[in-house]
């Protein structure tokens, strides 16, 4: 087991990577506007039966900054292969530091791939910025929703954004964070687009999140249930940085399992009032999930840059596409 000398140190040498000059990624030339949804070979790793498993599929959405089995291998991996969950992976490029814009393709992709492979409708976790990316996915090819029962968000940035990364971006910032800051062009334009129905959307957070901020308004967007691990169990509180750590909360996995295990969103009063007694769920494994601050050092993450991205034409109204 790794020796991590403490979650703080942890955390907060991976945000700092991620916040500084890292080393620079190969630009990738934007794509052609309104292009269809392109294929993204080997960005998705799948085990169980889609199809055959006990219960239905699901796919996990990793934060900015990390690995799919960074994320998910310490955390919900475990609990629901035990479950009987078939599960995909989607790996998004440069870790998911380039442009939101990409990364929406990468997890629309592995929608339509589990679509395609199972005639089971599949359920979608996301953390961080992953919580962000299924909604948009499903805003821009709304037909894709047909394969999605739900949509499961944990501490994401939503329509809001974040004003603490508006506050850390004021001069050169990683693509990514300047696309999720609060006011962003970005941000505006998709969010003129609808949710699509069919799919049931949930974002589950924590009132003392410091990095998508302010809650509780953060963690609302249009067309979803907005709760948090305090609704559950009041005066709950998960340690810091709290961002991070409720992806190994007990209290947030409950609510989590609660969405995908029933019609609709998860619901506060069926979670058992023991779940409270809990702080971490047993699968968890702390020392792993903050290991990543060490294995992330050296990566080759996108360049740090002044402003955001340009808006793709698909997403800017009255946009005409150059390309069909």
């Amino acid at each position: 087991m790794l020796a991590i000398p403490g979650r703080r140190w942890a955390w907060g040498v991976l945000t700092g990577l991620l916040l500084s000059l890292a080393p620079v990624a190969p630009a990738a030339p934007i794509p052609p506007n309104d292009l269809p949804l392109p294929a993204r070979p080997g960005s998705v790793a799948c085990t169980g039966d889609l199809d055959a498993a006990p219960r239905p599929p699901v796919l996990l959405v990793p934060g900015t900054g990390l690995t799919p089995r960074e994320n998910w291998a310490p955390t919900y991996l475990p609990v629901l292969r035990h479950r009987g969950h078939a599960v995909c992976l989607v790996r998004l490029p440069a870790f998911g530091t380039l442009d939101v814009q990409r990364n929406i393709t990468y997890v629309a992709a592995a929608i339509r791939a589990m679509g395609q492979r199972s005639e089971r409708r599949i359920s979608v976790i996301g953390h961080s910025q992953g919580a962000y990316l299924p909604r948009a996915a499903l805003r821009t090819w709304p037909e894709l929703a047909r394969h999605v029962a739900d949509v499961v968000g944990v501490a994401g940035v939503y329509d809001r954004g974040s004003t603490e990364l508006v506050r850390r971006c004021v001069e050169r910032c990683l693509p990514v964070l300047h696309q999720l800051a609060t006011g962003s062009e970005l941000l505006r334009s998709i969010a003129r687009l609808p949710l699509p129905s069919g799919p049931s959307y949930t974002s589950i957070g924590a009132r003392g999140d410091l990095t998508v901020t302010p809650q509780p308004a953060a963690n609302r967007q249009p067309g979803t249930t907005s709760l948090f691990v305090q609704d559950v169990c009041p005066g709950h509180v998960v340690p810091e940085p709290q961002h991070a750590m409720i992806i190994g909360d007990a209290v947030a996995l409950a609510l989590v399992l609660d969405a995908i295990d029933h019609r609709g969103t998860a619901y506060v009063p069926r979670i058992s009032r023991l779940t409270c007694l809990a702080q971490q769920y047993p699968e968890f494994d702390e020392d792993a999930f903050l290991g990543t601050a060490v294995t992330a050092r050296g990566r080759r993450l996108a360049a740090p840059v002044p402003h955001e991205p340009v808006v793709w034409c698909r997403y800017r109204p009255g946009c005409t596409p150059r390309h069909r």
